[in-house]
This record gives structure tokens, sequence and C-alpha cells, in this order.
């Protein structure tokens, strides 16, 4: 992760938001060495709210991990036969 001073953030912002945008990048704004605020993509921040709401969800958690321990058995099925249908 990145880390720049507000100075520098403010004379560099455009260039900043570009570097988030298209390069997903994460940038720590710091003021007296101390992170103050981060920018992040818009898609990502999306997905770690997604994840975190997932995550919330006992039941969708356990869900996932009952799946995982199925797989790690070999208890798996092709799409085919779950849906009937080909890719």
């Amino acid at each position: 992760m990145t880390t720049i001073s507000a100075t520098n953030a403010r004379t560099k912002l455009y260039d900043i938001l570009d570097e988030v945008e298209k390069l997903s990048k994460r940038i720590t704004i710091t003021s007296h060495g101390k992170a103050k605020a981060v920018l992040v993509n818009p898609d990502e921040l999306e997905g770690i709210e997604e994840t975190l709401e997932i995550l919330k969800d006992k039941r969708a958690v356990a869900s996932i991990k009952k799946s995982m321990e199925e797989i790690k058995a070999g208890k798996i099925i092709s799409f085919k036969e779950a849906t009937g249908e080909d890719l």
C-alpha cells in the first residue's frame, strides 16, 4: 500500500485518483505521520463490504465451510449434473 502525506496528496490529487481507479491501488493519506484516510477503488470497496456482509451471516459462513469440506472430501458434481445444462 502506498502512503502519502496530506500535503502531497493535495497537490497530486488527480494523479492519486487515477492510480486508485486504474491500478486499484490503496493509498493511505497521513497527517503528522499518522494515517488519516485510505483511498480505495469503489469496486474493491464494494467487494470488501459484500464480504463483510457474508461473514456476518452465520448460516452463510457455516454453508461455505460445509461446502469446502465436501470439496476436500471429493463430494462434487458437475455443473451439468447439478443443473441439467451444459456450460
